[in-house]
């Protein structure tokens, strides 16, 4: 477990970080995993991040390169390239995406919303480190 900004996050193998997702997301409390398999496989991370957040609230996970997010926010989640800055996705709420493997940083922004095609000018909210999937 690990907790940045007032967020927390962990990771594990993909069935777990699946079973905490669901059972916060019946539970009323936004989060988004992230995996390194496309289709919610390989290891993961999941953030507790809550809804409603403020427009641009950047996480990131320095050494994660991701191949699926999972948004069980009211949020959209956008996925920015770490090592370009660029714009790679945007998955909406309550739906999971393959991307793209990407370096993980991703910001949220209410739906409907026209999020930036590059991470400047985000807010900086927590950035976590990523070890493998062992936590």
């Amino acid at each position: 477990m690990q907790q940045a900004g007032g967020f927390f996050g962990f990771e594990g193998p993909a069935s777990t970080v699946k079973a905490a997702a669901t059972a916060l997301s019946l539970s009323g409390i936004g989060n988004t995993a992230l995996y390194t398999g496309a289709g919610e496989t390989g290891s993961g991370f999941l953030i507790v991040s809550g809804d409603d957040l403020p427009v641009g609230t950047d996480f990131q996970v320095m050494g994660m390169t991701a191949a699926n997010v999972e948004n069980n926010t009211n949020q959209e989640d956008v996925v920015y390239s770490d090592n370009s800055g660029k714009r790679a996705a945007i998955v909406a709420p309550g739906t999971d995406q393959d991307i793209t493997p990407v370096d993980v940083d991703y910001a949220a922004y209410p739906v409907g919303s026209t999020p930036p095609p590059d991470n400047r000018g985000l807010n900086p909210a927590a950035q976590f480190t990523w070890t493998g999937g062992k936590s």
